[in-house]
């Protein structure tokens, strides 16, 4: 079958053209269906004077929903409790990880992915406590 040939068996094949358009620019949202504006500072920081932003590196928190490149909401003001996504230093680095205490006493540092381990605190005075994790914005 030559090219001619193929052309003429297809050219009067009938498809559907609909009448609807699509919207090839910003949609329209009636004014009704407006739920009204977000301010991403009310939604994600409760207490403004105590709240500060850091970019993740590392992916030891992936289970926890933060990945590397991540932005963290770390609210300064929220007491430290055992179960708690945390901002710490510890020897002088800075990181984020589980906060958790076992029944006896113990303070552990627990990433939320495969292939890490958890860090003991030794003391308490090699742990600076920077803040409690609120939110993680985290890209497509």
């Amino acid at each position: 079958m030559d090219h001619n040939t193929s052309y003429k068996k297809y050219r009067n094949l009938n498809s559907p053209l609909f009448l609807e358009r699509v919207s090839a620019g910003v949609p329209f949202i009636q004014p009704e269906e407006w739920e009204g504006g977000l301010d991403l500072n009310g939604l994600l920081i409760r207490n403004p004077k105590a709240t500060f932003f850091l970019r993740v590196d590392g992916n030891s928190m992936v289970r926890a929903g933060i990945h590397s490149g991540d932005i963290v909401v770390v609210d300064r003001s929220v007491r430290i409790r055992s179960g708690n996504v945390v901002v710490v230093e510890l020897f002088g680095e800075l990181m984020v990880k589980r906060f958790m205490q076992d029944f006896e006493g113990n303070t552990w540092l627990k990433p939320e992915s495969r292939g890490y381990r958890p860090l003991r605190v030794e003391s308490p005075e090699d742990m600076v406590y920077w803040g409690t994790v609120t939110y993680s914005i985290h890209g497509v």
